[in-house]
């Protein structure tokens, strides 16, 4: 009788050493398993990721185009950091804006996407500017009837793609919020005003424009308050700041925009003494750029002068961030720039661009 028990405890430990060994076993496998599903999807998303990328590049390339474009079922999200990092990421797989000036809110998600591209000119193209929404982003047009000069000026290029809604300020308060992923305001020379109760734990954000910049507002309960205010540079840059998701987004975009333009203002001062050699040794001793005999931007004058000083402001923009006086100043300068550029082709010189 002992020995028939001892046989069925070492049985019994037997089948229990079976169960654990079993279990550790099927853990083992379950995990392999789990780590290539894992690895798997990781490969899917980053190649989604990098075809999205290549769609962006086609879509900015395209001048002043609106399209629609597919959107992966995990949505899209967008952000730039305080120290521009910008990046688009699909669930875990992100890619760098790099060097696209790209403008959209924080996810777009369920529907197609809108893209539009528009050309920053200051007076020749800088770079193309890419917007990006969907339906599922709400946009009212706030402005006054009295004051539509700047409303029909924005609003007469946006494409029919891309859907708001005009209100006037008086009716602000009364609109209810419908269920939207996102509303934003776009506030025309008028204050905000509080919003309706069912915004209170909605998503909602709101611009204003006028003559003296661009200012940022955030939803706290219903109040919009002040984040920031800063300056444009021309309707492209007023469309970027509808269609981004926040100050920072809209200043991190703008200052790789002047980076691409100080690298081509400089390009088009080399053109210009370039011009001014082949002119004089063409005959065309008129043809005047203002080359010196030194390099170029060291102490030029005349459209070479005015090409180093958009090429010198627009570095600056670019590193040191928004600054309206700066902005301001190469609004002017590419009225001169523009103007100077004209003059040539009237008397019979080569044109710069």
């Amino acid at each position: 009788m002992i020995h028939s028990g001892k046989k069925g405890f070492e049985l019994q430990f037997h089948w229990i050493f079976v169960l654990i060994a079993g279990a550790l076993i099927l853990a083992f496998f379950f995990n392999i398993a789990y780590k290539q599903k894992d690895v798997s999807q990781q490969k899917l998303q980053l190649t989604l990721a990098t075809d999205v990328e290549n769609i962006f590049t086609g879509a900015i390339l395209s001048k002043e185009t609106a399209q629609t474009l597919p959107v992966p079922p995990q949505g899209i999200a967008f952000e730039c950091t305080e120290t521009c990092t910008c990046r688009f990421r699909i669930d875990k797989a992100t890619k760098d804006f790099g060097d696209k000036a790209i403008f959209a809110p924080i996810l777009l998600k369920d529907q197609e996407l809108i893209v539009w591209t528009v050309a920053l000119k200051l007076p020749y193209r800088a770079t193309n500017l890419l917007y990006i929404t969907n339906p599922n982003i709400k946009y009212y047009f706030v402005h006054d009837e009295t004051k539509k000069q700047l409303f029909e000026e924005i609003t007469k290029t946006i494409p029919p793609l891309i859907q708001y809604e005009t209100i006037t300020p008086s009716q602000m308060p009364g609109i209810k919020e419908q269920d939207y992923h996102h509303t934003k305001f776009i506030l025309f020379e008028t204050d905000p005003r509080t919003l309706d109760n069912s915004f209170r734990k909605a998503s909602a954000s709101a611009i204003k424009i006028d003559q003296n910049g661009i200012t940022f507002y955030e939803k706290s309960g219903t109040e919009l308050r002040t984040v920031k205010k800063l300056g444009y540079a021309g309707l492209p840059s007023i469309y970027a700041a509808i269609f981004a998701e926040d100050a920072t987004m809209y200043e991190c975009g703008l200052r790789t925009a002047f980076r691409k333009l100080s690298y081509i203002s400089q390009i088009y001062a080399e053109r210009a003494a370039e011009l001014e050699q082949k002119s004089t040794e063409a005959g065309m001793t008129w043809c005047v750029y203002g080359a010196g005999t030194t390099t170029v931007c060291e102490g030029a004058t005349s459209i070479i002068g005015l090409l180093c000083e958009q090429q010198k402001s627009s570095e600056e923009l670019a590193t040191k961030g928004l600054d309206n006086s700066l902005i301001v100043k190469i609004t002017n300068l590419k009225t001169q720039l523009d103007s100077m550029n004209r003059n040539y082709l009237q008397q019979s010189c080569p044109e710069i661009f």
